[in-house]
């Protein structure tokens, strides 16, 4: 899980599984720990390709043999992006600003 802060505006903190750092330390240094790498991988109905680049990260990590998350940070995407996304085991973090930049 990726710690995260909670005054950064960007991030729809009811919507996201995240661990925030005001989370006891337990919490959040226990997540940290069993994470060695995060891919993030910004989303906008991407529902075409999301599946392949979730494989492919998930994949990479067992071949490394390293302990690692993929998390889908969407924008608002409306053509089941999210569905796919979460099906395909990433942790889908939704984005207040709209825009392939902000994402």
């Amino acid at each position: 899980m990726k710690i995260l802060e909670r005054n950064c505006p960007e991030i729809d903190f009811q919507r996201s599984s995240s661990v925030c750092i005001q989370d006891p330390p337990s919490l959040a240094t226990e997540a940290a720990a069993q994470v060695e790498v995060s891919v993030v991988i910004p989303c906008l109905n991407e529902a075409n390709s999301i599946a392949i680049c979730i494989d492919k990260a998930l994949a990479a990590f067992h071949q490394a043999r390293l302990s690692g998350e993929v998390i889908v940070a969407d924008n608002g995407s409306t053509d089941g992006s999210i569905e796919i996304s979460e099906r395909h085991g990433a942790r889908v973090v939704h984005v207040a600003l709209r825009g392939y930049g902000n994402a």
